[in-house]
């Protein structure tokens, strides 16, 4: 497998949607995503997006941003339905990590049930910080889970 990564522009705002969609139609209420065209813009404006592409197909996207110096949170992993399970997240977050690995930490919230994420982050060094009901105000659960680095 050999994913480059393309940062995500304003023009790519179909593809995120389409991502997004596809993530909340398969998640059985566990990921949930405005998918309105202007938060998917601003979404692309306010946060550094990266398109997993093999062979020219975007696959899926990892985000992130930084919350305070030197900290930083991973705002999606997103794979698409037809990609899940070849290893697309792993490698995106190897990705990622070496791309952050000066960073004090990295963080990221999921929802307790989405156990095939929850362990991709312990294999990668994430420990559960907390969990806390009703996160986003969508009357659902998350855990938050950091990565201390240095």
């Amino acid at each position: 497998m050999k994913i480059s990564y393309t940062r995500a522009q304003e023009s790519d705002w179909e593809t995120v949607q389409s991502l997004f969609l596809e993530a909340i139609s398969f998640a059985d209420g566990t990921y949930h995503a405005d998918t309105e065209k202007d938060a998917v813009i601003h979404f692309l404006k306010t946060v550094q997006v990266f398109l997993l592409i093999d062979d020219s197909v975007p696959v899926g996207m990892i985000s992130y941003s930084e919350t305070e110096p030197g900290c930083f949170y991973v705002e999606e992993l997103v794979i698409g339905h037809n990609n899940k399970g070849k290893g697309y997240g792993n490698e995106a977050l190897l990705w990622l990590l070496d791309k952050l690995k000066m960073a004090k930490s990295v963080s990221l919230v999921t929802h307790p049930h989405n156990t095939p994420a929850i362990r991709l982050y312990l294999k990668h060094g994430f420990r559960i910080e907390e969990w806390k009901d009703n996160y986003y105000g969508d009357g659902t659960p998350r855990i938050r889970m950091v990565r201390a680095i240095a």
